[in-house]
């Protein structure tokens, strides 16, 4: 389960849940003027590279919570 606070605002190198043509993802945001780089905290997958202007800030994590096992 992830804790999010709801913000229109991310800082470099934040996990925001970010909404991309009406899609939602949850990535570490970089920010690079035209483009901005989704990365993704599993290291295996490649990161997405979108137009700055094409998606939205919906919220920045602050938690985690696990299953106990």
């Amino acid at each position: 389960l992830i804790l999010f606070r709801r913000t229109a605002e991310a800082s470099a190198g934040q996990v925001a849940v970010v909404m991309v043509d009406g899609e939602a993802t949850l990535k570490r945001v970089f920010f690079g003027g035209e483009k901005t780089e989704l990365r993704p905290c599993n290291e295996r997958m490649a990161s997405i590279w979108v137009e700055t202007d094409r998606l939205r800030i919906k919220g920045v994590m602050v938690g985690r919570i696990e299953k106990a096992a």
